[in-house]
C-alpha cells in the first residue's frame, strides 16, 4: 500500500491492510446479526472468525481470505473488535 501509519516508520503492507478491512467487515456484521435477534449467527460467525485468525484448522483447502488472516491475524482482529464495539454502540 505505501502508506506509512502515524508515529512509526513502518510501512504497511497489502496482507496487513487487506486483513484489517476483512476484520472491519465481519465484526460489523456479527454485531449487527446479533442485534437484530439472530445472536446464535452472530456468535457463531464471532467464533469461526477468531478461530481462523488464530489458526484452527477446519480442514482442507484453506481459502484465500483465511491465508491472508493467518498470516496478520492482530490486525484482523484488531479490526474485528473496532468494528464490533462501534457497531453495538451506534444500533
Amino acid at each position: 500500500m505505501g502508506s506509512t501509519p502515524v508515529g512509526s516508520g513502518n510501512r504497511l503492507t497489502y496482507t496487513e491492510v487487506h486483513a484489517a478491512i476483512v476484520g472491519v467487515a465481519v465484526g460489523a456484521i456479527a454485531a449487527y446479526v446479533e442485534q437484530h435477534g439472530f445472536p446464535g449467527v452472530g456468535v457463531a460467525l464471532a467464533a469461526l472468525f477468531v478461530g481462523l485468525a488464530l489458526g484452527v484448522d477446519i480442514g482442507g483447502r484453506t481459502a484465500a481470505g483465511a491465508r491472508t488472516l493467518r498470516r496478520e491475524p492482530w490486525y484482523g482482529l484488531g479490526g474485528f473488535v473496532f468494528a464490533g464495539a462501534l457497531t453495538l454502540a451506534v444500533v
